[in-house]
């Protein structure tokens, strides 16, 4: 099985020929991991949501975009943010 990764921008998607583990080591800073599947561009974050009761998070990019359940990973990313 062949797994296609893709990378969004604003108003397209593109085919990319890497994995994103190899995408972690040569894009700059303020893109980070925040789950299995995805990386997200810390600077393109509209909102934070914090949900109470369960205990996770959502950012918000522009054009209705979502990443749910990213509260570790986020936390991982000022991390590495700091460290900069």
């Amino acid at each position: 099985m062949i797994i296609k990764v893709y990378a969004h921008s604003y108003d397209n998607f593109y085919e990319v020929k890497y994995k994103l583990y190899e995408l972690e080591s040569i894009i700059p800073f303020y893109y980070c991991r925040v789950s299995k599947s995805a990386i997200i561009n810390l600077r393109a974050i509209y909102s934070l949501e914090k949900n109470l009761f369960q205990g996770a998070s959502t950012a918000s990019f522009s054009k209705s975009k979502n990443c749910s359940h990213i509260e570790t990973l986020l936390q991982n990313c000022q991390r590495k943010i700091k460290k900069k």
